[in-house]
């Protein structure tokens, strides 16, 4: 989920499973609360890291509306993480997945944006993992930046050691 706005694409949800119906079927708005889109802020003050496969949402917002609340500005694209090793996990239920639920794990590219002179220092950040979908597993470079990302953050329960 996103702290601020982000749209899934039409038919985003889990293969249709036998005798079931299809989750693609339902209203929009149902499979956003279904998927955890984020229809407003919460409360308190925390540093937010969040990844998502670019065949998941119809577009990466431009702009963050935690890292605004905390007086960040505009955020900087960092270099991009290029990973020849695919994830480990992916949705192995019957069914023929879709684009944007995700098929099997593979190596991939992932674009990083980072909010800056966050009070506080915390720490807000969009990984837009490209040709992904939701359940393909993440890459291990990917992880890696992920948990650096999460470990810069202050006061969080994962802080580097000594």
């Amino acid at each position: 989920m996103r702290l601020g706005q982000v749209t899934v694409v039409e038919g985003f949800g889990p293969p249709a499973q036998p005798g079931q119906p299809s989750l693609a079927a339902l209203p929009p708005e149902a499979r956003a609360r279904m998927f955890g889109v984020a229809r407003g802020l919460p409360e308190g003050e925390f540093s937010f890291v969040y990844a998502v496969g670019e065949h998941e949402i119809v577009a990466l917002p431009e702009t963050s509306p935690w890292a605004e609340r905390f007086g960040g500005g505009t955020r900087v694209r960092l270099d991009d993480v290029v990973d020849e090793q695919p994830g480990r996990v992916h949705d192995t239920r019957p069914g023929t997945p879709t684009r944007a639920w995700g098929g099997p794990p593979a190596p991939g590219t992932a674009e990083v944006y980072v909010y800056p002179e966050l009070e506080g220092d915390r720490v807000v950040a969009d990984v837009l993992r490209r040709d992904k979908g939701h359940t393909e597993g993440l890459e291990p470079r990917v992880v890696r930046t992920l948990v650096e990302l999460v470990a810069r953050a202050p006061g969080g329960k994962l802080q580097p050691a000594g």
